[in-house]
Order: C-alpha cells, then structure tokens, then sequence
C-alpha cells in the first residue's frame, strides 16, 4: 500500500533524470486527485498539480511515485 498524501506536503518524486522536491497544490479548477492507473493499489490517488523547488510545475504524478 502506497501512503496516502495530503496537500501541502513536500515529497520526492523520482523522474527520469533525477528526483525532484515537490510540494502537493490543490489545482485552480478544483480536479485536485484522480485514480492513479499506474499500480494496482485501488486507494493510490493522482494529484494534477506539482510545485518544484525552482517555481516549475510538474503534473500528474501518483502517490505510488513519492517518497519522504
């Protein structure tokens, strides 16, 4: 089971370059979280908005991509 997110946290997310620091932002047209299809945990949610460390946003990453 993959840990249950909430916004406002900071996470790792592991790209295909390097992992990037990002903090969970709840999207402007309130479609924050959708069912993630990239694993098998029925509960692992996808958040549609990303906020990096530099200011960039990155979109659409499962909670089964975070880390601490």
């Amino acid at each position: 089971m993959n840990r249950r997110r909430k916004f406002g946290e900071l996470v790792s997310v592991d790209g295909a370059i390097r992992a990037v620091i990002v903090r969970l932002n709840p999207s402007l047209d309130g479609a924050d979280k959708r069912p993630c299809f990239a694993c098998d945990d029925c509960d692992c949610e996808e958040f549609d908005n990303l906020l990096t460390e530099n200011g960039e946003f990155i979109y659409h990453i499962s909670e089964c991509r975070m880390s601490d």
